[in-house]
């Protein structure tokens, strides 16, 4: 695929979080796809990709809704590097996480998903630094 391939595989993806269409979502999985959540929790095939994001799905942690920034693709590897923002709406909150994909695909699905999202948690939890 092209890089506008890619992009819309992408947005496509997107449409499916914000309409709460799981399946079309895991359809666009491979079946042995790995999904490394950012809590560094892998999960590999169909069923423990659904499993991993059905709370979302099911708004437990309020409606969702990605806002997308920097797009960058490697056509020669099939990568895609997608930066954004989620927000969870819930009763009396609203949470806003930023945060960057990478996708892998192969033969137009992807095969590899890793998450990473902004913390200032690591910032609160080490001994503060000694400037000299």
């Amino acid at each position: 695929m092209n890089s506008k391939q890619l992009e819309a595989k992408i947005h496509e993806m997107v449409e499916y979080f914000h309409t709460y269409d799981l399946d079309g979502l895991i359809g666009m999985f491979a079946d042995n796809a790995v999904v490394l959540n950012f809590t560094n929790e892998e999960r590999i095939g169909h069923q423990a990709i659904r499993d991993l994001l059905t709370p979302y799905f099911n708004k437990e942690f309020g409606e969702m809704h990605f806002d997308l920034g920097r797009f960058d693709a490697d056509e020669s590897t099939q990568t895609v590097w997608q930066q954004w923002t989620m927000s969870l709406t819930g009763p009396d909150t609203v949470s806003t996480f930023q945060g960057v994909d990478t996708f892998e695909f192969k033969d137009g699905l992807v095969v590899r998903n890793s998450v990473f999202v902004k913390s200032v948690e690591p910032l609160t939890s080490v001994a503060p630094i000694e400037v000299r």
